[in-house]
């Protein structure tokens, strides 16, 4: 056989064997971005209900960054350290921000209530 064939013989293996090194490199990434959300989204579901019934008798004023009620140090310090950007609704159905940048959405009612209604309908958002 002629160099040239073997030569280009081998081409062709190195050009699947990279393929198949490509798609398995893109199925695997893929696998591991399905486990991170997963697991994100239960540690976001257990941090929501550990933080609900910690501070069910909990009361946070925003502005003045004042909390009422049993665990009022634990609500303090979540609320102040932890750097998630948080939508909170009163009794009275008025929305405040924290942590969202710039520091003017903090108070905009209408990015607020678009926050609200994409937390409530995750299907729609893209």
């Amino acid at each position: 056989m002629s160099l040239y064939y073997e030569n280009r013989k081998g081409k062709i293996i190195l050009m699947l064997l990279g393929a198949v090194i490509l798609i398995a490199t893109l199925l695997y990434s893929n696998y591991l971005a399905s486990n991170l959300k997963k697991n994100e989204e239960k540690n976001i579901f257990i941090f929501t209900e550990a933080l609900q019934r910690q501070v069910s008798n909990a009361r946070y004023i925003p502005d003045a960054s004042v909390v009422e009620g049993e665990y009022s140090d634990f609500l303090v310090t979540i609320v102040n350290t932890f750097p998630l950007p948080v939508v909170y609704e009163d009794e009275k159905g008025e929305l405040t921000g924290q942590n969202f940048t710039p520091d003017d959405r903090n108070y905009n009612k209408d990015f607020l209530e678009g926050k609200k209604w994409n937390f409530y309908h995750p299907e729609s958002n893209p």
